[in-house]
Parts: structure tokens; C-alpha cells; sequence
């Protein structure tokens, strides 16, 4: 299969569905992890343009570390919009992925970012079927499946698990590779990095009977994707 991961911000994948990633490149399938903003507004002390490259240079490390494409839309930070430039984005992403499966944000989630990510990604696989809703790559033949990944919320009512325990070693060095982050998350959270991902799936591991787990809900749309579970 082909696998695409759209995160709003560098480290979003990594943090909502890194385990899942792993696992599927474990099998041998394709996977492409699309970032929608540049995260210019990650910190406190480093300027917008230049933490821009630093963390696109962050995105592709990890990319690679997986073993994943990555494709950076460069939106700014922040102010992520439901509006035609960004479907048309979007759009294009998913028709150059050409994936089975795609992995999203929660549309309840709280960033406005992620929010903004997830109406653009429902309505971007619809317009990806539609051939004269043209982009530089060829329309969809098919409608992918899509998976809303954990939010972290208490109101996030999973559908799916994923036991993630043999690779969250891994996922936790994927995530560790955005290092200009470590301190603004210290800001915010008076924590680490990875102790809100560790917390989290621990959580999920004991609703699945793992030490490790994320959490998926099952978007179930009008003749869209497939019955089959296409997680790991």
C-alpha cells in the first residue's frame, strides 16, 4: 500500500502516528508524510524565517530517518485557512501521494492548525477524484481510507488501536530529532518533548491490553474508502 501522514506542523506526525508509520514501513509499504505549515512560530527566541529552515531541515531528517517522502507546503504557522490556495495544496499533495490510506488530523483538535488541516484534507480527497478540479498531478481513481489520528483529548473516541510497543523506541528518536522544540514545549508544559506522546500512549496502550498504542477514529463517508481495516 501507500501510506500518507498529513500533519499541520513539523513533529505532528511523529508525535500522532510515528508507531504506525514505522510499522507499515516494516512491512514494506510506501509511506509520504505531508506538512502543511512551516513552523515559524515555534519559539521564543529564534526568528520566524530562519526557525522556518531550521525545522524544515528537522522534517526531512525524520523523513528520511523513516524512510518516507516528504512534501512541504510551507504555509505559515498559525494561520493555516480553509480557503482555495490551501485545497488546491492539499489537492496536490494527496494526488502526488496517491495513497490507499490517510492518516489526519483530528477536525476537534485543539489547534486551529490541526482543525483547519482536517476540513481541508476531507474535502481535498473528495476534489482529488474530480478530474476537472485541476492540479499539476493526475486526478484519483479511487478514494483512499482515512483515519483521523488521537488528539489527546478526553472527548477522543477511538475506533482503532495500533500496538506500537516494539517501534516506540524509535518513534521517540523520530520525535526527539526536532530539537528546536525542546524548549519551547518546556515553556509551554513545564515537560519534555516526548513525556505528552509517552503519557498518551500509555493511555491507549491499556485500553488495547499494550504497553503502547495509538489511537485512530475511522472516518466513515458516502461511498468512500473500504471496509477492510487498513491499519497495522
Amino acid at each position: 500500500m501507500r501510506v500518507l501522514a498529513i500533519g499541520a506542523h513539523p513533529d505532528d506526525w511523529e508525535f500522532h502516528c510515528g508507531g504506525t508509520l514505522l510499522l507499515y514501513r516494516r512491512a514494506g509499504h510506501e509511506v509520504v508524510v505531508c506538512i502543511a505549515t512551516n513552523g515559524d512560530k515555534g519559539s521564543k527566541r529564534v526568528p520566524s524565517r530562519e526557525l522556518a529552515e531550521i525545522r524544515r531541515r528537522e522534517s526531512q531528517a525524520a523523513a528520511d530517518r523513516l524512510g518516507a517522502e516528504l512534501l512541504w507546503l510551507g504555509f505559515e504557522d498559525g494561520a493555516l485557512q480553509d480557503g482555495l490556495e490551501e485545497r488546491m495544496a492539499f489537492v496536490e499533495a494527496i494526488r502526488r501521494a496517491r495513497p490507499d490510506v490517510v492518516l489526519a488530523h483530528d477536525p476537534d483538535d485543539y489547534h486551529p492548525d490541526h482543525r483547519a488541516s482536517a476540513r481541508l484534507v476531507r474535502d481535498a480527497l473528495f476534489l482529488s477524484m474530480v478530474p476537472q478540479f485541476a492540479t499539476e498531478s493526475p486526478a484519483l481513481t479511487w478514494w483512499p481510507s482515512l483515519y483521523w489520528m488521537d488528539s489527546c483529548s478526553p472527548q477522543f473516541l477511538p475506533t482503532d488501536y495500533v500496538d506500537v510497543t516494539d517501534v516506540f523506541a524509535e518513534k521517540e528518536a523520530l520525535l526527539a530529532l526536532h530539537a528546536s522544540q525542546a524548549e519551547w514545549i518546556d515553556d509551554l508544559s513545564q515537560t519534555d518533548i516526548g513525556e505528552p506522546m509517552r503519557v498518551t500512549n500509555r493511555f491507549r496502550g491499556l485500553a488495547c491490553g499494550a504497553k503502547y498504542a495509538e489511537a485512530f477514529c475511522r472516518e466513515v463517508r458516502a461511498a468512500g474508502g473500504t471496509a477492510s481495516r487498513l491499519l497495522p
